[in-house]
């Protein structure tokens, strides 16, 4: 399986005729109009102008930008062709560097002054200005809270846990929500799921109050991951990423971001048309606003997405893509979660019978990375699972076996999401194994698990892995039923599928069902031979 992670934001869009701030460095560049958008046919009409502002430290309401001195911001804009564009911080102009074209706009990086307490952008044609103005502030926290956050990154979870108990007492709000969010990864990363999202609830609450919009919506995403990834609550971890417009239109990066999340949820629940859309706006927007990091997490289920469509070469690429952004400066974690989402669409495209990356020596690499103490255990397991997937695929049944028993002493208390996959290695070595009477109570338990779960893919597989186990012990009447069930879960879950985006090739890579099943009534005919459906995956 994949590797589980994490209107425009934060804009504030200003096209009001105010007066010129003499003295503005300005600068004419090629600014293509979006659409809708045109050239001030008239002097005294303001041009539209369109600002975001990403990078800062944390946002607060206001919006505030809180940023250290020499922090440097990324910001676009968009403006009419013709227009000339200021920029300055406290009225005080400043030198723009060369921008970055991107998406009808530019991308400038600009260093924050000492103190300076509000960047102002300016847009002029003739004697018309359109203006935007964001306020600045700095970053005040007590040393403790990024040293129990460097300590967490680095699975020292008792002494991050040690560290936010210097700060247990201090009465801002602000504070206050630090420490309950910090704790409630710590809760999450030891499995303790329901202390995670009592302590993220807590966090959101005290992030309201102190009017910490970014920390919020952090919180926020982090809640919904652990209730989607470690609860399976779907509705809970949806619930928790509505009603955010108020946020996001403060907070760019965050508004990049929110739809990343939904389109998370999406996928899990089967809505790949929802899925696909929330992931490629997501990473369009965060390729406007320089978030490349954030960008490359998009890019991993997006493509993950497409090969569940069939669209193995689109995966392939993507991921290809993502991995040169990404760069060998990466953490090994980052490297570890992209090598192990390569191997899960290799292991797909070869599944469905499409020559490409062998998903083995992916696997392999991420695990290496994984063992070099980056990863949580569950990561570890997740690897060790997709291997036993790879190796039962190829026919090793005794290598499958041992990837499993590995994954188990791992992670003993893994969630659903893996355990189906332990039990579906499990069956099909059983099967495989010629042991039919224990693959059919393996695959039961694996039905039982998917529908607990929610998860169609496992519950599809189960359904055909009965039939054959059935089969094989001579139930024909019910193996026949178990076959014409998984058709009817395989054609309940192509309604999802988005036609024009995949519905063709999902069902392909879906035909080995139809080919067992004409194979099996084709076998009840006295006398008849066996038939192998030609173009059957």
């Amino acid at each position: 399986m994949r590797a589980a992670r994490k209107g425009p934001a934060a804009v504030a869009v200003v096209a009001a005729l105010v007066g010129l701030v003499a003295g503005f460095a300005s600068f004419r560049r090629p600014v293509v109009p979006g659409p809708g958008e045109g050239r001030s046919p008239v002097s005294d009409m303001p041009p539209q102008l369109t600002v975001e502002v990403s990078g800062c430290a944390a946002v607060r309401a206001g919006p505030v930008c809180e940023a250290g001195e020499g922090d440097a911001l990324r910001v676009w804009i968009r403006a009419p062709e013709q227009a000339t564009i200021g920029l300055a911080f406290d009225g005080q102009p400043v030198a723009l560097p060369a921008g970055v074209p991107v998406q009808g706009g530019a991308r400038f990086s600009v260093g924050v002054p000492a103190k300076a307490r509000a960047l102002q952008v300016t847009a002029a044609v003739g004697g018309a200005v359109a203006s935007f103005e964001h306020a600045l502030g700095r970053r005040e926290v007590p040393a403790a809270l990024d040293e129990a956050e460097a300590l967490r990154r680095e699975g020292k979870l008792d002494e991050a846990e040690a560290r936010l108990g210097r700060v247990v007492d201090d009465a801002q709000p602000g504070v206050q929500a630090e420490v309950r969010g910090k704790r409630a990864r710590i809760a999450r990363s030891r499995g303790r799921t329901e202390e995670a999202v009592a302590l993220f609830r807590e966090a959101v609450r005290l992030d309201r109050e102190a009017g910490r919009v970014s920390d919020e919506l952090k919180d926020r995403f982090a809640m919904a991951y652990t209730l989607l990834y470690q609860g399976r609550r779907f509705g809970e971890a949806r619930a928790v990423l509505e009603g955010l417009d108020g946020l996001t239109v403060l907070d760019a990066d965050g508004h990049a971001m929110v739809a990343y999340y939904q389109g998370l949820v999406a996928y899990e629940t089967g809505d790949l048309r929802a899925a696909l859309r929330l992931f490629r706006g997501s990473a369009e927007h965060a390729s406007r606003l320089g978030l490349e990091a954030h960008r490359v997490d998009v890019m991993q289920p997006w493509a993950t997405a497409l090969s569940l469509l069939g669209r193995h070469a689109e995966a392939a690429a993507l991921l290809g893509e993502a991995e040169a952004a990404l760069g060998q400066e990466a953490s090994p974690c980052r490297r570890a979660h992209l090598a192990n989402d390569r191997g899960w669409v290799a292991l797909r495209a070869e599944g469905a019978g499409v020559t490409g990356e062998a998903p083995i020596p992916h696997f392999e690499r991420a695990l290496a990375l994984y063992q070099g103490g980056c990863a949580e255990a569950a990561d570890v397991a997740n690897v060790l699972t997709n291997l036993a997937l790879a190796e039962v695929t190829r026919g090793d049944l005794a290598a499958a076996s041992r990837a499993v028993t590995r994954a188990r002493e791992v992670e003993p208390q893994a969630d659903a999401r893996i355990q189906v996959w332990w039990l579906l290695v499990e069956a099909r070595v059983a099967l495989g194994s010629g042991r039919a009477a224990a693959a059919l109570e393996t695959w039961e338990r694996v039905a039982r698990l998917a529908e607990g779960a929610v998860l169609r893919a496992a519950g599809m597989e189960a359904a055909l892995g009965r039939a054959e186990a059935l089969e094989a012990l001579g139930r024909d009447a019910e193996a026949r039923a178990a076959y014409l069930d998984a058709e009817a879960r395989l054609d309940e879950v192509s309604l999802l599928v988005p036609l024009g985006e995949g519905r063709e090739t999902f069902l392909s890579g879906h035909a080995r069902g139809a080919r067992l099943l004409v194979d099996f009534l084709l076998r009840q005919v006295d006398g008849a031979p066996e038939v192998v459906v030609e173009g059957a995956g």
